[in-house]
């Protein structure tokens, strides 16, 4: 029997031992001495503790609250890779349009658990790309909120644009007006903006029958056309009569030309037929197509047009009202 060897490892496994010791003796010291302000945020006393890892430069949205609510959930912060965790079905509008990231955290009134809000601010990279989005999802028939050109709420929920952002503040139930506008008008007054760039093709549109409120931007596959992006459209009344135009501002007056002829013979291939008009309007070119007529021309930099009129008439009166006021501008 070899006592030695026996020895030895009786040594070893005491000396195992007593280092496993120390380490536990350590890991207890140190549990009984960490700092509970990295871990948490201070709240008042009865308040829910939050994780205090919020992304360098975020805006946790908290000082945007009205007195008489406080924080119900964390801040989220969702970038172009993970979008559609928050907004499944909706995420595509928002990447094909610039989306950067998007801050979303839910408040609470206090002492009344079931009166929530929640507050999405999608950062859009600039002024355009919020106004798509905006205009995109802009329902037929709401109040406008007061709080500039492009704002307005329903029942239960604010929207609208501010520089880069555009923002949803949506209420867990009706009756919460004053609390969605005071967020509102607190980003607003907190939040430097630059003047958003989509005014300067609001002012190419003619004032006359123009809908101000039915203004958007589409940012991609207009029409059905992949090749026309970056497009503004109005709807006008004449005479009873609805009628929408488009404007879209490209690279070079080269570009708008090409788009033009290239719009006309997508329709051709879609069964339109070319019709011959007397307007006077360089390069104009009218499709009729499903009964409907579509006009398209090119001014500088800008192609412009209607499309889809029932009536050629008021379709010509309009593209010419729109040649004038391009005339007009270009001056």
């Amino acid at each position: 029997m070899n006592h030695r060897g026996s020895r030895t490892q009786t040594l070893v496994g005491f000396a195992v031992l007593g280092l496993l010791c120390a380490v536990a003796a350590g890991v207890f010291y140190k549990q009984s001495r960490y700092d509970v302000s990295v871990f948490t945020v201070s709240h008042p006393a009865g308040e829910v503790r939050f994780p205090a890892a919020i992304p360098a430069g975020a805006d946790n949205l908290e000082s945007y609250l009205p007195d008489g609510m406080k924080p119900m959930s964390a801040l989220e912060v969702f970038g172009r890779d993970n979008l559609s965790d928050k907004i499944d079905g909706k995420a595509e509008l928002y990447l094909s349009s610039g989306f950067v990231s998007l801050h979303c955290r839910r408040f609470v009134k206090t002492g009344s658990p079931d009166s929530w809000v929640e507050m999405f601010v999608y950062d859009m990279g600039e002024g355009r790309n919020a106004f798509s989005v905006y205009s995109a999802q802009k329902r037929a028939g709401v109040e406008e909120a007061g709080m500039g050109s492009h704002a307005y709420r329903t029942s239960n929920a604010l929207f609208f644009v501010h520089g880069r952002h555009y923002v949803e503040v949506v209420a867990s139930m009706e009756g919460m007006s004053d609390e969605l506008l005071a967020m509102g008008r607190k980003f607003v007054a907190a939040q430097r903006a630059e003047k958003n760039e989509e005014h300067r093709e609001l002012e190419l549109f003619p004032r006359q029958g123009l809908d101000e409120g039915s203004v958007a931007l589409r940012s991609s596959d207009v029409f059905g056309f992949d090749r026309l992006d970056q497009t503004f459209i109005a709807r006008y009344v004449l005479d009873g009569i609805p009628v929408t135009a488009f404007i879209s501002r490209r690279p070079s007056a080269g570009e708008a030309e090409e788009l033009a002829a290239a719009f006309e013979r997508f329709l051709l291939e879609f069964g339109g037929v070319s019709v011959e008009g007397d307007l006077p309007v360089p390069g104009i070119r009218m499709v009729e197509i499903l009964d409907t007529y579509t006009v398209v021309f090119s001014h500088g930099r800008v192609m412009a047009g209607v499309h889809e009129c029932d009536d050629r008439r008021k379709a010509e009166e309009l593209a010419l009202s729109l040649y004038g006021r391009l005339e007009e501008v270009n001056r």
